[in-house]
């Protein structure tokens, strides 16, 4: 004969007999959250930062063709993908061909971004090289390793010198819709033919406290300085 009473006393969590109540399963919360299992943790929402393209602050060159003032250069730290590439941070001052009204303004803030990995590797030494030549007007054949480290170290050697450059868009071979910006420097621009391309409203506006003037007295000092010297070398 099947006892009832013992099914419900034990339903109860007793034994009937006055013993110690057999504890029973914990309810479940509905309004908290069960501890989730290691299995079923949520996806990080950073899951994958480690692979992630590496971000640079920089407005790149667009085509056209310009007169710059060269601000910082520097060389990125290695980026995950093994590239450490140049950067050279460049102020439109002329703008000489707007590329039909698709390139830089006047003033504008521009990075050329030398990459140093992948198939662009071996146009890296040359680019640098057409930067140096023009930024210093001297012939590539004169552009050494050390003069470079000179630029791209705290020296910054070549900021505040100006360059004439162009940039167009090239396609990317075996890549069709595809296309990358080729930049080349063409020549040193002197201060003074600065001077004489902009008004005094643009002078004003790019070069206030008379930074301009004070680069010009600057470059005709040293360009003094140097027809003096063998002048100096005979006489002494």
């Amino acid at each position: 004969m099947v006892d009832f009473n013992a099914i419900k006393n034990r339903l109860k969590g007793t034994t009937g007999n006055g013993a110690t109540p057999v504890p029973s399963a914990p309810k479940p919360n509905p309004f908290k959250p069960a501890p989730s299992k290691p299995e079923l943790a949520r996806r990080s929402l950073f899951a994958g930062v480690s692979e992630a393209r590496d971000l640079v602050d920089a407005n790149y060159c667009k085509p056209g063709k310009y007169i710059s003032q060269v601000g910082q250069c520097r060389i990125k730290a290695m980026t995950l993908k093994g590239d450490t590439p140049a950067l050279i941070d460049l102020r439109v001052i002329v703008v000489i061909d707007d590329a039909q009204g698709t390139g830089h303004h006047v003033g504008d803030e521009a990075t050329h971004y030398v990459k140093n990995q992948g198939m662009a590797k071996q146009y890296f030494l040359p680019s640098i090289r057409n930067f140096m030549a023009a930024a210093f007007g001297v012939e590539t054949a004169q552009v050494t390793d050390e003069s470079c480290e000179a630029v791209f170290t705290e020296d910054q050697a070549a900021s505040g010198s100006f360059v004439e450059w162009t940039a167009s868009m090239r396609p990317i071979k075996d890549q069709p819709g595809k296309f990358f910006t080729r930049v080349n420097f063409t020549r040193h621009v002197a201060a003074r033919e600065i001077y004489g391309l902009l008004d005094d409203e643009a002078r004003i506006r790019l070069f206030p406290d008379g930074g301009l003037e004070q680069i010009v007295a600057r470059e005709e000092g040293e360009e003094q300085a140097t027809a003096e010297t063998p002048r100096n070398e005979q006489t002494g």
